[in-house]
């Protein structure tokens, strides 16, 4: 079997963090798109992209040329978030 890219958002978050360990581990080419530098105890073995999904222009600038197969969409506002 061929290995799959995939890029999860909110990589580093509560779902996310999961999800990355439990691809890696199962041989998945995994890409994260995070805006918190943070470290998963124990997960090696995936590649880190710095950007705010909220701001379009970054992340299509920070995505060009990468080779992804698959999308999961884990980001979302956190706990602290108190709407403007």
């Amino acid at each position: 079997m061929s290995s799959k890219k995939i890029l999860i958002t909110g990589g580093m978050g509560n779902l996310g963090s999961w999800l990355t360990e439990h691809l890696v581990l199962q041989g998945f080419e995994v890409t994260i798109l995070t805006r918190n530098a943070r470290t998963l105890e124990g997960v090696q073995g995936f590649k880190t992209v710095f950007c705010d999904i909220a701001n379009e222009a970054d992340c299509k600038e920070k995505i060009a040329g990468l080779e992804i197969e698959y999308v999961v969409h884990c980001a979302s506002v956190n706990d602290g978030f108190v709407p403007g």
